[in-house]
């Protein structure tokens, strides 16, 4: 509120705040007259005006009351009236006023929200703007400008929905920073991994922002996800349209649906588009290249033993329980695939590894629809006598049917979905797990 939209000075406000000024009122008036002012910014800028004004009067009356004296000492009749505006009750007056306007702006704001977690499932952690901690992000709570979202394994996944209807889900290996709003816009820092935006059917779209090292992307009401390294971005649009600007150099392009977008920070090409490549049913994990999508650390071949990808250990926690040691490798086949990797009916996955000794092992792919959004993760626990075991190396083959679904409200069955990454794990026990190949095949 304005001086301008202040209340009618005439009303009885104005008396009161005059008794007040003026130190008359009894304890219980001046009391009731503290309490508006200290919940009532209008009531606070009409005692400023009104203070004001009495310093101004003061001063003239203080200059009257001087001539006065000057003519009383001189043989005339100094003018009658009340004195008015006793200095005291001004200096008072204008404490009170300042006390409450310094009290009313010195409430902390209500933190501004951006979107609030429908489901947080695996390794997790929220470092919000007030400098805390929070290990496994509970469903429930609200993120906003200056919190950070973090989702700690290849396995784990976070939804946000936004004040639109939106929702944006962070898959593995994923850090994505809350921004301040600029002109209407979410804005996000997307410092790693990938994320997925959902816009709401039906629903007036509020423009998003996400920077990335690479790239700022720009859309309102686009379905599209962004794949995000050091160096580069993926971007995927497949409804809607999403403006890319690449950051070394400022290049601009909107991309369409179908389509896709590398943007590098090797600036040494146009900022082009292309058609989304057809999708493929075989993908093969060789721990030589698999590089920065692999998850896990990268042991040679010697003598008697090819390369493999050695778990490492990690802490799983979700909502309030417990949280469980792990030990994980995998790899992202979204990086490491230049084709989108579906499941069939017929799909078969074929783990090859070893461990020091016999152990239960967790085999699962973290999936997005075609074209689509995150669709959750699909799971089966495999024991000893079930793996073909020859001393300390395994092979597991798996079918689309021992696939189970961890979140089947995002779809109850593999088949027809993306793989996103593919791992394996041990739970407890560090059994000294390694990959050395992982084969998918027949989804076409």
């Amino acid at each position: 509120m304005t001086r301008h939209d202040l209340p009618d000075q005439t009303g009885p406000l104005l008396d009161r705040l005059l008794v007040f000024l003026d130190g008359g009122g009894s304890p219980e008036e001046r009391h009731q007259v503290e309490s508006i002012l200290s919940h009532d910014p209008a009531a606070r800028d009409l005692l400023r005006d009104l203070a004001e004004q009495a310093v101004t009067v003061a001063d003239c009356r203080r200059v009257a009351g001087e001539e006065n004296d000057t003519q009383t000492r001189q043989g005339e009749r100094p003018r009658a009236g009340r004195q008015a505006w006793r200095w005291p009750a001004i200096a008072a007056g204008l404490v009170v006023a300042a006390a409450a306007a310094g009290a009313f702006s010195a409430r902390p704001a209500a933190p501004l929200v951006i979107g609030q977690v429908t489901k947080a499932v695996g390794a997790t952690r929220l470092f919000t703007a007030a400098g805390r901690i929070e290990e496994g992000i509970a469903a429930g709570a609200t993120v906003g400008p200056g919190d950070t979202i973090e989702s700690r394994s290849s396995d784990a996944w976070v939804a946000t929905a936004l004040s639109d209807g939106a929702t944006l889900t962070i898959a593995g290996e994923s850090v994505i920073r809350v921004l301040r709003p600029e002109a209407g816009e979410r804005r996000f820092d997307l410092v790693e991994g990938s994320l997925w935006l959902d816009p709401a059917s039906g629903a007036a779209a509020a423009p998003v922002v996400v920077r990335s090292p690479a790239a700022v992307l720009e859309a309102t009401g686009a379905l599209f996800d962004v794949r995000s390294g050091a160096t580069e971005t993926v971007l995927r649009v497949h409804a809607g349209m999403v403006r890319a600007a690449r950051r070394v150099d400022g290049a601009v392009l909107d991309i369409h649906p179908g389509s896709r977008c590398t943007v590098s920070l090797a600036a040494d090409a146009p900022l082009a588009a292309e058609p989304q490549p057809d999708p493929t049913g075989a993908w093969r994990l060789d721990p030589m290249s698999i590089g920065a999508a692999g998850h896990g650390l990268l042991r040679l071949a010697t003598a008697d033993r090819p390369a493999s990808l050695a778990a490492f250990p990690l802490l799983w926690r979700e909502g309030s329980l417990p949280p469980v040691l792990l030990h994980v490798v995998g790899a992202a086949v979204w990086r490491a695939s230049d084709a989108p990797v579906r499941i069939g009916p017929d799909s078969r996955f074929r783990f090859r590894g070893r461990t020091t000794r016999p152990v239960r092992i967790r085999f699962g792919v973290s999936t997005q629809r075609m074209q689509g959004v995150f669709s959750g993760k699909f799971e089966v626990d495999v024991p000893p006598q079930r793996q073909a075991r020859d001393g300390d190396a395994f092979e597991v083959d798996l079918t689309l049917a021992d696939l189970v679904a961890i979140n089947p409200t995002l779809a109850n069955t593999a088949e027809g979905l993306e793989v996103a990454d593919i791992y394996a794990l041990t739970i407890l026990e560090d059994a000294g797990l390694e990959i050395v190949s992982i084969d998918v095949t027949g989804g076409e």
